[in-house]
């Protein structure tokens, strides 16, 4: 597991795409596996070392907590030797997970990583659809602020929480994400907005909105309470329903998507008439 991280990493820090062409078929829900997910006996210990070694980072230097002030960020460990070497085929079985999450067929949504994002965008929507159904009056506020799920959660989903959560935190989201599958993306993020629900209902600019979704992920320490409101306090989230959001949400962006390249057509037409216009009348 330790090596996925390391190559998802590398995928999003350094710009990398995928290009996914097949979506992967729908699969039956089963509430209440998420249980195993939230257990607190899967601690991700060598995946997080993992993360902190191949990025260059560290954990975040300890934060004093004012009086009165609860916190659930534990404190940091000591210096530790790095961990043994991996052991022989560790790599490969890497990279078959690896695949079996961005190749083609495999877990993610088709697209997610292409190079116009359509992936993404539909995500992305369908976190919105599921935001107004879980969490009406969040949804609402954000909404009138102008802010959608593109601007809180997109580095959320393309990176898989690589990025946004603590490395203990984000390997065990990958955990249920093997177990449960990509259900999982949209649970966790609906347990970051329903977390952060005073602070994004206090904000008052798409700015504010961002800082706070950006501040909860970060100090999601607490990994057994997210994968808790993930799988406990969202509510059922049946494959089925999240499929048929994303194939509404596809039509809508392969027909905008298409509007925008017709557009670009027509705008190349028009520069060209006009250079062949102005060439003629100089000739003359």
């Amino acid at each position: 597991m330790n090596y996925v991280a390391a190559l998802l990493l590398l995928v999003c820090s350094r710009g990398g795409a995928v290009d996914l062409h097949a979506a992967r078929a729908g699969e039956e829900d089963e509430e209440g596996a998420g249980a195993a997910a939230a257990s607190p006996a899967r601690p991700g210990g060598r995946a997080a070392a993992a993360l902190a070694r191949l990025t260059r980072r560290t954990p975040p230097p300890a934060v004093p907590v004012l009086a009165g002030e609860a916190s659930d960020r534990p404190p940091l460990p000591p210096s530790s030797p790095l961990p043994p070497p991996p052991t022989p085929g560790a790599e490969e079985a890497a990279f078959w997970l690896l695949t079996g999450l961005a190749g083609e067929g495999g877990l993610l949504y088709a697209g997610l990583y292409g190079s116009d994002l359509a992936g993404a965008h539909v995500e992305m929507r369908a976190l919105g659809s599921l935001a107004a159904l879980k969490l009406p009056k969040l949804a609402a506020h954000l909404t009138a602020l102008g802010v959608d799920m593109t601007l809180l959660a997109t580095d959320w989903v393309l990176c898989l929480y690589a990025t946004s959560l603590p490395p203990t935190t984000a390997v065990r989201v990958w955990d249920a994400l093997f177990v449960e599958g990509p259900k999982v993306l949209f649970r966790v993020g609906l347990a970051l907005l329903s977390r952060s629900k005073a602070g994004l209902l206090a904000a008052r600019s798409p700015a504010d909105a961002l800082r706070v979704a950006r501040a909860q992920a970060a100090g999601s320490w607490d990994a057994d309470g997210l994968l808790k409101t993930a799988f406990e306090g969202i509510g059922s989230l049946p494959m089925a329903r999240v499929d048929a959001l994303r194939a509404g949400k596809q039509a809508a962006v392969d027909a905008e998507l298409a509007a925008r390249a017709a557009s670009r057509r027509s705008a190349a037409a028009a520069r060209a008439t006009a250079a062949a216009e102005a060439a003629g009348r100089e000739r003359c």
